[in-house]
């Protein structure tokens, strides 16, 4: 929620497009963490519900089902305050339709895969949306609306008919997320210290940095011997900041940056300046479906409908301000415990919480 943002606060910085374009490269990291923390969290709890399959998969699927109806509602005559209504409602996939779709597969997967074999059904995913979209060409109206929604193509900003989060690779970093939660689960049974998997973590998203930097460098070094029909393509795959269609470089980059931070959560855990702070975090991660809505709130309608502009020096005040205040408004969901109203009924009384928006 922090890299969202840092990210949708540079539209306050307009007269400084490098730094509106440094802003935007750090606010990458917030949508495969989002599906990564949803995925682990769901994981987890797949080892931890004490409940029976059937009403653990009906928890999932409720939830999964309000991401798809409500909260898209919610996120779509939001926006359509400053974009066409058909874009944001019909023509767009929000992380929370990502989510919703990840929690609904979960339903039927999470108990019934192992931690392996949602890791390969993840990167097998993965790499086929990605051979899917360096590959094909819809021809028809119909094509390119379903391959625009599920894998990217044709771009992702209101001008092009909504903003799309693609939903198969993105489906597919949340089932390597379902994997780490299981793997999560039996370390923890085990006897691992939350230290030990900072640890892991760590050396994780080190590793997938790595690789994205090795990729790239060898892509720049194989580029001049490729045909130019081939150039576009390898772009796409190397490239860390194709995000919409997302490539491989970019998955790794900023994936293995947000497995990095959640290293860094883990390790902070055995001080206690640092339980205070995750503390204070987790606030918003309980709230966080309010807390995305509201920002756009906070972001976007100040900034596309109002028409402020460039807040030059004063952007980092106006920055603490914001985080501050949509804090607030997490702190007060939380305590009124109002995620309670986040369901469509499918589940019965005694529940263990599930992500609300990642």
């Amino acid at each position: 929620m922090a890299a969202v943002c840092i990210s949708h606060s540079a539209l306050y910085l307009t007269a400084h497009p490098e730094h509106q374009r440094i802003l935007a490269t750090i606010g990458m990291v917030a949508t495969p963490s989002f599906l990564l923390l949803s995925g682990t969290v769901c994981g987890y709890l797949a080892t931890k519900a004490r409940e029976d399959v059937s009403q653990f998969r009906r928890r999932l699927i409720d939830r999964g089902l309000f991401l798809l109806i409500v909260a898209h509602l919610v996120i779509g005559l939001t926006n359509s305050a400053w974009a066409p209504l058909d874009d944001v409602l019909i023509g767009s996939v929000y992380i929370t339709d990502a989510v919703g779709i990840g929690l609904i597969v979960a339903a039927f997967a999470a108990r019934r895969l192992s931690s392996r074999q949602l890791l390969a059904c993840g990167f097998a995913l993965y790499l086929g949306a990605c051979a899917l979209t360096a590959s094909i060409e819809p021809t028809s109206d119909h094509a390119r609306f379903l391959a625009r929604l599920f894998l990217g193509i044709g771009g992702g900003n209101w001008q092009q008919g909504g903003y799309v989060v693609p939903v198969l690779p993105y489906l597919a970093i949340f089932l390597i997320g379902l994997a780490g939660g299981r793997e999560y689960g039996a370390r923890r049974a085990r006897g691992a210290t939350l230290l030990q998997i900072a640890r892991t973590c760590m050396w994780i998203g080190l590793a997938c940095m790595t690789a994205a930097v090795c990729i790239k460098v060898l892509a720049v070094g194989a580029k001049p011997s490729l045909s130019v029909e081939l150039h576009d393509d390898l772009w796409f795959l190397t490239d860390p900041r194709q995000k919409i269609p997302p490539g491989i470089s970019y998955a790794l980059a900023f994936g293995g940056a947000g497995v990095l931070g959640t290293a860094a959560i883990f390790a902070m855990s055995h001080f206690a300046r640092g339980q205070m702070l995750i503390a204070a975090l987790s606030t918003v991660g309980r709230a966080s479906l309010i807390t995305f809505v509201v920002q756009f709130w906070v972001y976007a309608y100040p900034a596309r409908v109002l028409q402020i502009g460039d807040l030059g020096a004063w952007w980092p005040l106006a920055f603490a301000g914001s985080v501050m205040f949509l804090w607030l408004v997490a702190a007060g969901w939380d305590r009124a415990n109002y995620n309670r109203f986040l369901t469509l009924g499918l589940r019965g009384r005694k529940t263990s919480r599930l992500p609300a928006e990642a």
